[in-house]
């Protein structure tokens, strides 16, 4: 099995917060789903480079390196019932003779929310085991 190159850190209002690994344990998602209502961000940490990404779910906004956002201007109004998204995806490539040639893992990270209309919108960034982004906007009814 390929290693996870980005692990995922949960803080929530009361300061405390969840690693993915923890010494020899590994962290359940559930544990962060659990505590949905009270999660205030949530970071993807590259293990190999100074790399972060962050959803702050108090803001609607995703960070790199918890400095720079990477969100659009028209993305920046009013955003009510803010929920996280994350997901990792694993591809696997084969050959015509079923051989397995490639295996990559990719991220998926960020937020939906009601704009001001009540309509449901989604802000989400892919990422791939290097830390390489693409980012959307994803709208729906």
């Amino acid at each position: 099995m390929q290693p996870l190159n980005l692990i995922w850190v949960a803080k929530f209002k009361d300061d405390s917060f969840i690693q993915q690994f923890e010494e020899d344990k590994e962290h359940l998602f559930k544990e962060v789903q659990d505590r949905f209502s009270e999660l205030k961000s949530f970071s993807l940490i590259h293990n190999h480079k100074d790399f972060v990404a962050t959803v702050d779910l108090e803001k609607g906004i995703i960070y790199c390196n918890l400095f720079q956002p990477i969100i659009a201007e028209e993305f920046q109004g009013l955003k009510n019932n803010l929920r996280l998204i994350y997901f990792r995806r694993r591809r696997l490539e084969y050959t015509s003779d079923f051989k397995k040639v490639n295996t990559s893992i990719l991220y998926f990270l960020g937020f939906q929310y009601n704009d001001e209309f009540g309509k449901n919108r989604k802000i989400m960034i892919q990422l791939d085991q290097d830390g390489n982004i693409i980012f959307g906007d994803v709208r729906t009814t």
